[in-house]
């Protein structure tokens, strides 16, 4: 049976090995992205693991899913950046920015299935400095509408296989974007279109897996959605990946960040 889970990896289960044997999934059919090609995408870690993706928005802004915020645990909060490679459990210190803020949206409704207002931000301590590898990502407007049947591109260092692991090697897939309406049907009316947009494939194959929480969905360069849910397993047939729609939150953003 099939049931809805967010896509969160907290740092106590981050375990790189099997049996003493290294393995090495990612986002579910992606492929490794080169250093600089995705300059927005960052791990958001707690104690130097991995436990969410996040884009870069501004020079101290990340975007994130509210339930990778845990604001208790502010002061082992790190954002890495500027490369491809996590890294996990380390932290190399010319890619890891520190947190001064863990903000979550106050309406966010932390309930299955449809954990509405999943969204969220966090200020880093000191500016980043922007460079071929470093760079904050374009937001979809306001009045952006959902760009259904156009190709999208996720990227994070999610797992491949329920159950698997975190990769070294950020992952890159390309998905479909599904129109509000077959959003909506697809997940027996749980997915909220004001709310909510979907990606992945009618015969699945493709998308977010445990991990990739937070992280960017973009279309053309522009980020359209935030991972948030998706049913178990990954990226089973008939059943697309769930995004918090970030047009529908663009002056939550501004209002938040000025951005």
């Amino acid at each position: 049976m099939f049931r809805y889970f967010h896509l969160v990896l907290f740092f106590i289960c981050t375990v790189q090995t099997t049996n003493g044997l290294s393995i090495q999934p990612k986002v579910v059919n992606g492929t490794d992205a080169t250093d600089g090609k995705y300059p927005y995408a960052v791990s958001v870690r707690y104690f130097g693991y991995h436990e969410c993706g996040g884009s870069i928005i501004g020079d101290r802004w990340i975007l994130t899913a509210a339930h990778c915020i845990y604001s208790s645990l502010v002061s082992n909060a790190t954002v890495l950046y500027g490369t491809v490679h996590l890294q996990n459990g380390e932290s190399p210190e010319s890619y890891t920015a520190k947190v001064i803020q863990l903000i979550q949206h106050d309406r966010y409704t932390a309930l299955a299935p449809s954990y509405e207002n999943d969204i969220g931000l966090i200020k880093l301590k000191e500016p980043l400095q922007f460079n071929d590898r470093v760079q904050p990502v374009n937001l979809a407007e306001s009045v952006s509408p959902t760009p259904a049947g156009e190709s999208g591109v996720l990227v994070g260092w999610g797992y491949e296989i329920d159950n698997g692991s975190v990769p070294e090697i950020l992952q890159q897939v390309e998905l479909m974007i599904y129109s509000d309406v077959a959003c909506f049907e697809a997940h027996h009316g749980e997915a909220q279109i004001h709310v909510h947009l979907c990606a992945g494939y009618p015969e699945g194959g493709k998308g977010q897996c445990t991990g990739d929480s937070g992280g960017p969905l973009t279309v053309n360069g522009t980020q359209y959605g935030i991972v948030s849910w998706s049913v178990k397993p990954c990226a089973v047939a008939g059943y697309p990946g769930v995004y918090s729609k970030v047009s529908t939150y663009r002056q939550w953003i501004y209002n938040k960040t000025g951005i």
